[in-house]
């Protein structure tokens, strides 16, 4: 902050990116992404380094686990987007590291349902990428497409877990996903402490970066 107001603001995966213009073309706005955050995970996961809740640990909590974690760290890992704004936004960052998978909605009547568009999905682990999630109907209907056509195992990462009217409840327990990673981007994340499939992710390492990385 100085005497002429604020000079740069930085912005983590922003979901319109119409809204940066929203500042004075005087404000310097940074956008970048906490994928870093999600590729270190399963770099993590591919070394069988990866934290995980033991079996009897998820008895306890009433949990199903569908594979652990030295099974998904043998399976291909794939990344799949719900949709083609999902992929426009992310593939960079997933280019030449994993198969990339893309899925579509389609309209089923009065419904729209999510489908496989692209990509092979067999025996892989699909981490389903995106930038927020509300309801989390899209993600739930793309982890039922994945499994139905033959993924070893589902996971998720969003960066902004919103979860209004304690939608995150559909997920908690849910044995169609390995993790699901959220930042702590959003005050909601608090609920999501010790209930797997969950894991937060802090935005911390990369705020500290990109302000020492300031002009």
């Amino acid at each position: 902050m100085c005497a002429s107001g604020i000079p740069q603001v930085i912005i983590f995966d922003i979901h319109t990116l119409q809204n940066e213009f929203y500042f004075d073309d005087t404000v310097l706005v940074r956008h970048t992404s906490c994928v870093p955050l999600l590729k270190r995970e399963l770099s993590l996961l591919a070394e069988k380094k990866l934290d995980s809740d033991d079996e009897e640990s998820d008895k306890d909590k009433g949990q199903t686990t569908v594979a652990r974690v030295a099974d998904l760290a043998d399976m291909p890992i794939a990344v799949a987007f719900p949709d083609e704004g999902a992929y426009k936004r992310f593939h960079a960052h997933f280019d030449k590291l994993y198969e990339l998978i893309i899925c579509h909605k389609v309209r089923d009547g009065d419904k729209r349902i999510v489908k496989l568009k692209e990509g092979d999905v067999k025996d892989k682990h699909c981490v389903i990428v995106d930038d927020l999630v509300q309801s989390g109907s899209t993600l739930l209907q793309c982890a039922k497409t994945l499994l139905a056509n033959g993924a070893g195992a589902v996971s998720a990462y969003v960066t902004h877990a919103i979860f209004p009217n304690e939608s995150h409840e559909k997920f908690v327990g849910n044995s169609d996903f390995q993790f699901f990673w959220v930042t702590n981007s959003h005050p909601v994340t608090r609920k999501l402490v010790d209930k797997p499939p969950f894991k937060i992710l802090s935005v911390a390492p990369l705020v500290i970066d990109e302000i020492l990385d300031l002009p």
